[in-house]
């Protein structure tokens, strides 16, 4: 039987039709520029076992977690928590801050019981698209884009090697403080360069900070929570430059000054209960901790690179964190037994709140 002209044409181009819908689905599925998983972290509302899925983690109860770690891989690599069982790290490597407001707004509306919740107050920078960035492109041309194929083959290929030897390191776009950390010339310039320009306290810097502060004050949430945003350290590398240190100064200051309007606010206007509390608090530098412990943080061995301490600092983060809320806020009964009593204290009254 002879086919017709029309049909003959549509057999031919059958087979390449499937080839390049069966390209776009694997870059799709592939994701390799991360835009589908960053638009998901955006939008999605998490409640916590949500959240854990997520991150591929094991569920927890969510009645035995009592305070809970939000930020970037520096909180996530940088503070542990396996001594406490009721104190959860969720971080994730490299969320803007519409991505770690996100979970903490999922979070906050479907906790059921009162939580304390200790936030990285900065993540990764929203910078302008620069000329070339293939991410900036369409959806559609994305998808059919032979850069992306390349790169989605080599993710693939990643994955592959990674889940055959999944003891010769990290999972592909994941890295963790393992042995000492190594001299990165780029990754020093990307982030001191990013750090001159983004931590500077500059006009459009209070009208962000205030409507975040509001976002979570008018919650309507279902039980009391407390939220200590928080500057976590900054490298001996990073600090050597007086612009970055006098930005990380200011920000405090700012940040001060702003929580105590929003809870001004909170006391006159908002006459709904329970509610959201925020404070601040900042460990940027060494000068916000006692002498002792400065030192250690000034320590370069106790830094991987230039933007990830290791546990050695990360600890000290963690207990000033728990020791300001002791010392300033009504600490849910349950949670009591993990903030430190003010007898068990020794801290230097010159290193502030």
């Amino acid at each position: 039987m002879k086919l017709s002209p029309r049909l003959h044409l549509l057999v031919m181009i059958a087979p390449l039709a499937l080839l390049v819908a069966g390209n776009a689905l694997f870059n799709y599925l592939m994701d390799p520029h991360g835009i589908l998983r960053e638009h998901r972290l955006e939008t999605r509302s998490y409640d916590l076992a949500s959240l854990l899925a997520e991150q591929d983690r094991p569920p927890v109860s969510a009645e035995e977690i009592d305070i809970l770690l939000l930020g970037t891989s520096r909180t996530r690599l940088g503070i542990t928590t396996e001594n406490l069982p009721h104190v959860l790290n969720v971080a994730i490597n490299a969320p803007r801050d519409r991505v770690t407001d996100n979970f903490l707004t999922g979070l906050l509306l479907t906790s059921t019981k009162p939580q304390v919740y200790l936030v990285e107050a900065i993540g990764i920078p929203e910078l302008p698209a620069q000329p070339g960035d293939i991410t900036q492109e369409s959806w559609g041309r994305l998808l059919f884009s032979t850069t992306t194929t390349k790169r989605s083959v080599r993710l693939l290929v990643e994955w592959i090697w990674w889940w055959l030897n999944p003891d010769a390191g990290s999972a592909p776009g994941d890295f963790t403080l393992s042995g000492p950390g190594e001299d990165d010339p780029e990754l020093k310039e990307l982030v001191l360069k990013y750090s001159r320009d983004l931590l500077p306290v500059v006009p459009a810097t209070r009208p962000a900070i205030e409507k975040r502060l509001q976002h979570f004050r008018t919650l309507p949430v279902s039980h009391d929570a407390l939220i200590v945003f928080f500057d976590p350290p900054y490298s001996p590398t990073s600090l050597h430059e007086p612009t970055i240190h006098q930005a990380l100064l200011d920000r405090k200051e700012l940040w001060a000054e702003l929580v105590d309007q929003n809870q001004t606010l909170a006391e006159t206007n908002d006459t709904h209960s329970p509610r959201v509390t925020v404070d601040f608090v900042s460990c940027a530098t060494p000068e916000n901790f006692p002498a002792s412990i400065a030192e250690e943080i000034r320590a370069p061995v106790n830094w991987f690179d230039v933007l990830h301490y290791y546990p050695q600092v990360g600890n000290h983060v963690l207990q000033k964190l728990l020791d300001h809320v002791a010392r300033h806020h009504d600490v849910p009964a349950t949670a009591s037994r993990w903030f430190p009593a003010p007898s068990e204290r020794d801290l230097d009254p010159a290193a502030g709140p």
